[in-house]
């Protein structure tokens, strides 16, 4: 596990580092899934409604 986790943060700080044409296109899919998933995501889960009783100022 420890060997999986050192290579992959080694693969990935070797495309990023050379600031060449494959980790432009990466950052830029990269960025494109973020951004999809949180326009996808209903956050209004997540956030606890207040309690009946609490003043919202």
């Amino acid at each position: 596990m420890a060997y999986a986790g050192r290579f992959s943060y080694t693969f990935v700080r070797d495309i990023f580092e050379s600031g060449g044409i494959v980790g432009g296109i990466a950052s830029v899919v990269l960025l494109v899934v973020i951004l999809i998933a949180m326009m996808k995501i209903d956050w209004t889960r997540f956030i606890e409604p207040p309690a009946s009783g609490d003043a919202v100022e």
